[in-house]
């Protein structure tokens, strides 16, 4: 809403000379139309909308100025009145004003003062526009968020039941796959047993990760922080996986220049963010190039551990989508990588849990780099 001939005004007089007037004084700035009595007035309203109404307070007829006012505000609430009047008194001034009158003016008036009771009527008009869209965009996005909530708790809802529909089931049947490697005595049946049984620890270890993203998210984990050597955590992890990344021929650097190895934290979700680094440099890190681990202080009281490899490049847009549950960067990747998209979320809930922080930062020259740092 702008005040200029956006702003319709209807003037109500009997006499025609103030009716001209008051078109002349207004009709450079709003869109201005007249008539003679309320009844007029009343039949003009039902037609057009209009947002404000000047009319006089005394008028031949059954429709003055005091019951138009009162038959305006029944019909619309939004249109303003201002009511015009060469006998004030009290007993005309307060009714009205308390009938819902924006303004009360006296004949003869100034030009200026019907200028500035209008414009300060327009100015109002438009704030309380204002306010009301503000008011509606809120009520929207308190409803969307509401709505946003529901959908969360019915996914964590979901999330939590995986534990009992689906790993309680697997574990007979990796259970029974145990048995039938220890019977079976042909090369091939063996074989065929080995395969069966590496698919369902893989099928196990996804759900594993689903249940800990989901218990992450619900802050369900009782952290149990200790006095933990991170080099040596750190290292153990990279003698875990090395049959992975020797297979792609991948040159891995330790490099500890910190003057402290240990920290307090919950050894077991460390060592998870440091398996999910480290396996997400080797998936993404092509065949025969490097990573480095390096370990750094960062000021007396942060230890930061950084995961380089050259990678593939993340694109900066992508960046502060990469600790989003069930997200890959590379959706054209995801069959030749695989894995659901959870291993940084769960890194970055393990770092917040611990009061720490990460960083991401890439370039196609250079690879990318995850900076995971951690309070001593």
């Amino acid at each position: 809403m702008s005040k200029s001939l956006d702003t319709h005004i209807l003037i109500v007089d009997d006499e025609n000379n103030i009716r001209q007037l008051c078109q002349r004084i207004l009709a450079t700035d709003y869109c201005t139309q007249t008539v003679e009595n309320g009844e007029e007035a009343l039949h003009r309203l039902v037609q057009t909308p209009f947002d404000i109404v000047i009319t006089d307070l005394v008028m031949p007829g059954s429709l003055d100025g005091s019951h138009l006012l009162k038959e305006i505000k029944q019909r619309s609430i939004n249109t303003d009145v201002i009511i015009m009047t060469g006998f004030p008194t009290l007993e005309t001034a307060i009714p009205t004003l308390k009938q819902g009158a924006y303004d009360y003016l006296i004949k003869p008036f100034d030009k200026e003062l019907l200028r500035q009771v209008v414009s300060r009527c327009v100015e109002k008009r438009c704030l309380s526009h204002d306010l009301n869209q503000e008011k509606k965009i809120r009520e929207e996005l308190e409803a969307a968020y509401l709505q946003l909530q529901e959908v969360e708790e019915l996914k964590e809802a979901f999330l939590s039941r995986v534990n009992h529909e689906l790993s309680v089931p697997l574990m007979p049947a990796l259970l029974g796959v145990d048995i039938l490697l220890k019977i079976v005595k042909e090369p091939q049946e063996k074989e065929i047993c080995q395969m069966l049984g590496n698919r369902l620890n893989h099928l196990y270890e996804l759900i594993q990760t689903v249940l800990l993203f989901s218990r992450l998210k619900q802050s369900q984990l009782a952290s149990s922080k200790k006095s933990v050597n991170l080099l040596e955590l750190l290292k153990k992890v990279v003698e875990d996986y090395k049959t992975v990344w020797k297979e792609k021929e991948l040159k891995v650097n330790l490099d500890w220049q910190a003057n402290v190895e240990h920290a307090h934290v919950d050894v077991q979700l460390i060592n998870r963010a440091f398996q999910n680094l480290f396996l997400n440099a080797i998936r993404f890190t092509p065949f025969g190039e490097s990573i480095t681990l390096l370990a750094t202080l960062k000021g007396p009281h942060d230890l930061e551990i950084s995961f380089s490899n050259t990678g593939i490049h993340i694109p900066e847009d992508k960046i502060p989508h990469l600790f989003s549950g069930f997200y890959q960067v590379a959706h054209y990747m995801t069959r030749e990588i695989g894995g659901l998209g959870l291993g940084l979320a769960i890194v970055k809930s393990i770092v917040d849990l611990h009061k720490g922080s990460i960083t991401v930062s890439s370039s196609k020259a250079h690879g990318t780099t995850f900076n995971m740092r951690l309070p001593l």
